[in-house]
C-alpha cells in the first residue's frame, strides 16, 4: 500500500506533485483500509472455525441418533424363528461361509501349478522387479496420507501412529523387513475381523458382503509394496486393462462405453456387450497358484515372501456387534 510520505511524494502521474497533507490524508486512509482488511480477515477464520465446529458437533449428533452400526445382522430369521442370540447368529454365518472361505483343502485340493504353467507359460510374462527395504521415512509418509479408517484388532489407531515420529517408526521398519526375510508375521497382527455388510438383497449369511479389516500396521506393509507392485505391474500389463493402473481406472473403461453407446445410439447401429459376474469371485482364487504365478513373474523376492507369510498364517473371525465369532477361518 502506502509505502511512506517521502516515496508517494516522488511519485508523478504527469501533473505536480501532491502536497503533504494530501499525502498524510492518504496514508491515514490506506492504513484504515488496512485495518479493516484485517478485521475482515480474522472474521472470515473465526467463521470457518465456528462452520466447522457446528459440523462436526451435527455430525456427532447423527452418530448418535444413528447408533453403532452393526457389522453383521443383530437379528436373523432362524428355522425356528426370528432370533437375537448371538451363537445361532454366528453358527448360521459360519455354516453357510465355511464352504466359501475354505473352498480349497483336503478333499478340494487347488488347481495344479504345475499343470497350470504347461498350458499357460508361453502367455506369462517375465519382467525382474526390484524392491528397496522399507524404511521410517516410506512408513510415515503411509501413515500420514492415510485418512480415517477401521481399526484392526492389534489395538493401533491411524491417529496413534500418525503421532508417532519417524524415530519410533524406525523398529517398526526394522520388525517389517525382518518379515521379509524370513516370511513369517509377529502373530499378534495375523487375525483379521470380517464385517458384514448388506448387500441390499435380503437377510440371509450370503446375502451380506465379507469385508475384512486386517492390522493396520499389515496395511501399511501392504500399502508400502503396493506401490512398488504397481510400478513394476505397468512393464508388462495389457494397454486394455484398467483397474487397479497408475493414471487409469475403471471410470476410463466406463467413459469409454459410453461414448460407444452414445454413438451407437445417434447413428442407429445395433451395440451387444457382455458382462461376467463371477460370484464369490476373490474367494475362488488359489492362492497357491497365484504365488507360483507372480514367482515366475519375476516378482521381488522379499515382496513375494511377505505375501506368503501374510495369506499362510492370517485367520479371519466374524464381527458381530455385540461380540468377535469363536471361529477362525
Amino acid at each position: 500500500a502506502a509505502g511512506g510520505i517521502a516515496e508517494l511524494r516522488a511519485l508523478s502521474w504527469g501533473c505536480d506533485c501532491p502536497s503533504e497533507t494530501e499525502v498524510t490524508d492518504l496514508v491515514a486512509a490506506v492504513r484504515v483500509a488496512e485495518r479493516a482488511a484485517r478485521e475482515a480477515g480474522r472474521r472470515a477464520v473465526r467463521s470457518r472455525l465456528k462452520a466447522g465446529a457446528h459440523r462436526r458437533l451435527l455430525a456427532k449428533a447423527r452418530d448418535l441418533l444413528r447408533g453403532p452400526r452393526p457389522s453383521a445382522p443383530a437379528m436373523y430369521r432362524a428355522p425356528t424363528g426370528v432370533t437375537a442370540d448371538v451363537r445361532t447368529i454366528e453358527a448360521a454365518f459360519d455354516e453357510a461361509w465355511d464352504p466359501v472361505f475354505r473352498m480349497y483343502g483336503p478333499d478340494r485340493p487347488e488347481p495344479s501349478w504345475a499343470n497350470f504353467r504347461d498350458r499357460y507359460a508361453a502367455y506369462v510374462p517375465t519382467e525382474p522387479m526390484t524392491s528397496a527395504a522399507i524404511t521410517a521415512a516410506a512408513l510415515r509418509e503411509v501413515v500420514q496420507r492415510k485418512g480415517h479408517t477401521g481399526n484392526g484388532v492389534d489395538g493401533w489407531r491411524i491417529a496413534e501412529l500418525k503421532a508417532l515420529p519417524e524415530d519410533m517408526l524406525r523398529p517398526m521398519a526394522d520388525v517389517l523387513n525382518a518379515v521379509e526375510r524370513t516370511g513369517r508375521w509377529p502373530r499378534a497382527i495375523m487375525t483379521a475381523l470380517v464385517h458384514m455388510i448388506p448387500k441390499g438383497e435380503g437377510g440371509e449369511p450370503l446375502q451380506q458382503r465379507p469385508l475384512t479389516v486386517s492390522s493396520l500396521v499389515y496395511r501399511m506393509w501392504a500399502i508400502c509394496r503396493m506401490r512398488d507392485v504397481v510400478r513394476w505391474q505397468e512393464r508388462w500389463i495389457r494397454s486394455d486393462q484398467a483397474g487397479f493402473r497408475l493414471r487409469r481406472s475403471t471410470r476410463s473403461v466406463a467413459l469409454r462405453m459410453t461414448a460407444l453407446v452414445e454413438r451407437a445410439t445417434l447413428d442407429q447401429d445395433p451395440l451387444h456387450a457382455l458382462g461376467l459376474d463371477y460370484a464369490k469371485c476373490f474367494d475362488r482364487v488359489p492362492q497357491t497358484l497365484c504365488l507360483h504365478l507372480l514367482d515366475e513373474m519375476g516378482m521381488a523376492d522379499p515382496v513375494l515372501s511377505g505375501m506368503r507369510g501374510a495369506y499362510r498364517g492370517m485367520t479371519r473371525r466374524f464381527r458381530f456387534p455385540t461380540s468377535v465369532g469363536s471361529k477362525d477361518f
